[in-house]
């Protein structure tokens, strides 16, 4: 990673070992004065190498970028091979589809749909994907769980694959009915 780990909190440094294995309280300063990263649940604080995990980029508060309210890196085998980041929804769909157009050029597949919220007002929302050259998949919901909460992914064909992978494993975890 060419970004640095975020700042422990000086609890975090003062008592390690309260943090180490601990999925819950996160080792981390809040806030930050720099583009960084934080490994989440248990590897929070790790001193392991990063090798396959997902991890939060954080940004200082002056810092944030104007199109995504949250930023995730996915690491396979060492190396960044995914990265996703929330919109604000329907509210700025057509700014962030424009400038994925001016990074991606054309999507591949372009749809809009209307949908409704449990009030009754209705939403276009826009869907779209790039299949990029050397097996990049670039993916855009205008609103994927909430109306106020877009979703862009890039990822390569190792990140698709850990995704598919973790996905059966939580599938195959659940209980029968």
């Amino acid at each position: 990673m060419s970004i640095p780990e975020c700042q422990f909190s000086s609890i975090a440094l003062k008592h390690p070992e309260a943090f180490k294995g601990n999925s819950i309280v996160e080792p981390y300063d809040y806030g930050t004065k720099e583009i960084c990263y934080k490994r989440i649940g248990s590897r929070a604080g790790s001193a392991e190498p990063l090798v396959n995990e997902l991890l939060n980029v954080e940004y200082p508060f002056d810092k944030q970028p104007q199109l995504a309210t949250y930023v995730s890196a996915q690491v396979v085998d060492g190396r960044v091979q995914g990265v996703t980041f929330s919109t604000h929804g329907v509210r700025t769909q057509e700014l962030v589809l424009s400038s994925l157009e001016q990074k991606f050029g054309k999507p591949t597949n372009l749809i809009t749909t209307t949908e409704q919220n449990g009030f009754g007002a209705k939403f276009e929302v826009i869907r779209a994907s790039w299949a990029m050259p050397n097996d990049i998949t670039v993916t855009f919901q205008g609103a994927a769980s909430r109306f106020d909460a877009g979703l862009v992914s890039i990822l390569t064909s190792a990140a698709r694959a850990q995704q598919e992978q973790k996905n059966r494993q939580l599938l195959g975890a659940g209980t029968p009915m």
